[in-house]
């Protein structure tokens, strides 16, 4: 296989028509070698428009989500960004040749330790790596970004406040988020108090069946 080929058809044909159009996005998935984060056996799939198992019944996003997600969250050189759900490695690598520090959290220790196997082999240094259950604790923040890449089944308000003022958030689930069900919550930051519902005060959009927010 022709790698630096694949790669081109997997931007041009794949995560360029899925209208990401991000430069710095763009420039991210062309120069990091997502081949060397793929599980061993999975190599000719590396830049296939396709889910790759991973173990523990996860799998590695398509470029699509990978490119969706990253343009979604709108990083800047500045940001701080958990990660939750560091699977293979590679989008934490994307995170983190985006943003000034990652940190990134996995319940899984072996996803963890091949993760920073990984991630050291290629030079990326401003991550910090975890094994840690997000649905009992976070790490200590507040981020400008989150990105959810676990399943999660139910949308859990402690992503959103565990955001700065003005964060982002990506969840990667298919869980419904309506007016009805959506009681009001309150958010605390530097003595100020945010009352938001996730309907009325958020932006959402639909990414591929999944879900990103953006205060407003």
């Amino acid at each position: 296989m022709n790698i630096d080929f694949a790669r081109q058809q997997m931007l041009d044909h794949q995560v360029r028509a899925w209208a990401v159009l991000d430069r710095r996005v763009l420039e991210v998935l062309g120069a990091l070698p997502r081949e060397k984060f793929v599980p061993s056996g999975f190599a000719s799939l590396a830049f296939a428009d396709t889910e790759i198992p991973i173990g523990h019944s996860q799998v590695m996003m398509t470029p699509t989500v990978e490119g969706r997600l990253l343009q979604a969250l709108d990083l800047d050189p500045a940001d701080s960004v958990l990660e939750i759900g560091t699977g293979s490695g590679f989008l934490t690598a994307c995170l983190a040749n985006l943003a000034a520090s990652v940190i990134s959290v996995d319940i899984f220790a072996d996803f963890v330790a091949s993760a920073a196997e990984r991630l050291e082999k290629n030079g990326i240094g401003n991550i910090e790596l975890a094994e840690l259950d997000a649905t009992r604790e976070l790490p200590a923040g507040p981020f400008d970004a989150i990105a959810v890449t676990g399943s999660i089944q139910t949308f859990d308000p402690r992503y959103v406040m565990a955001l700065k003022p003005g964060g982002r958030l990506y969840c990667h689930n298919n869980f419904e988020v309506s007016t009805e069900d959506s009681a009001p919550y309150s958010m605390h930051r530097d003595h100020r108090q945010l009352w938001a519902s996730l309907v009325s005060q958020l932006h959402l959009s639909r990414i591929n069946d999944n879900l990103y927010m953006k205060p407003v």
